[in-house]
């Protein structure tokens, strides 16, 4: 259903996109790719609470997701609250640094 979902937002059907990955959230609210998706839905409808929720939804399953930090950012600043967006862009740089670090240290510890 996801991929039914993700294909139909792609043709620009977003209206059946969107009950689609309502429907799988009702089903599995813990579906991290329906709730990104669902958000960055709902934000380019300029829906940006909706969209907000969601990403701090997905965020409540796995605080570490840098995309998913600087998506809140964009819909914290798309509701003009400035420094709560500044905080989330921090939190998807550090969260990328520390994803590099681990790739850069499993990579020399395989060459090792």
């Amino acid at each position: 259903m996801l991929e039914r979902a993700i294909r139909r937002q792609r043709a620009g059907d977003l209206e059946g996109a969107e009950a689609l990955y309502r429907d799988l959230l009702e089903r599995d609210p813990r579906n991290l790719c329906a709730q990104v998706n669902l958000g960055g839905l709902c934000h380019a409808r300029e829906r940006f609470e909706e969209a907000k929720g969601c990403f701090e939804r997905a965020l409540a399953e796995q605080p570490d997701l840098a995309p998913v930090h600087g998506h809140l950012a964009a819909a914290l600043h798309a509701l003009g609250r400035h420094g709560e967006a500044e905080g989330h862009h921090r939190r998807a740089a550090d969260a990328l640094a520390a994803f590099v670090a681990e790739r850069e240290a499993s990579c020399h510890a395989a060459r090792a």
